[in-house]
């Protein structure tokens, strides 16, 4: 339960492909001093109006949409990454795509993808991901 005049945390997560494990569409907003591990795949995530918060995500198969956060530090692996209106942010990316930029942002690092977990290579091979030879 939370009260009603507290900010929340909403994480929405659609859909997936039972064969895969691949979840259609993932949203995560409002979180605040906050660290999340969210290592499933999925096609689309989005993170929006977050603060001082930390996302490891597994691999995204389509787009990583970041929406007007401030002080967040996010690793993951993804196709295509658009940022919009983000400060003072550290994204540790790899990426098929360049990252795409829009709104009024300031304060952004751009840093190699820096993590492993047991999964990980077998994800990103059925996401079309991979990393490794």
């Amino acid at each position: 339960y939370v009260p009603a005049q507290e900010p929340s945390f909403t994480l929405q997560v659609g859909n997936g492909d039972c064969r895969t494990g691949e979840l259609d569409n993932v949203v995560m907003q409002r979180c605040t001093n906050s660290t999340v591990y969210f290592l499933r795949e999925a096609k689309f995530v989005q993170i929006v109006n977050c603060t001082n918060c930390t996302f490891v995500l597994g691999p995204v198969s389509g787009v990583l949409n970041v929406d007007s956060c401030h002080s967040v530090r996010i690793i993951a692996a993804v196709r295509c990454i658009h940022i919009d209106s983000c400060t003072d942010s550290c994204l540790n990316l790899a990426t098929k795509q360049e990252p795409i930029i829009s709104g009024i942002c300031r304060g952004l690092t751009l840093a190699p993808f820096n993590t492993f977990y047991p999964n990980l290579k077998a994800q990103l091979v059925r996401t079309g991901l991979s990393l490794f030879s």
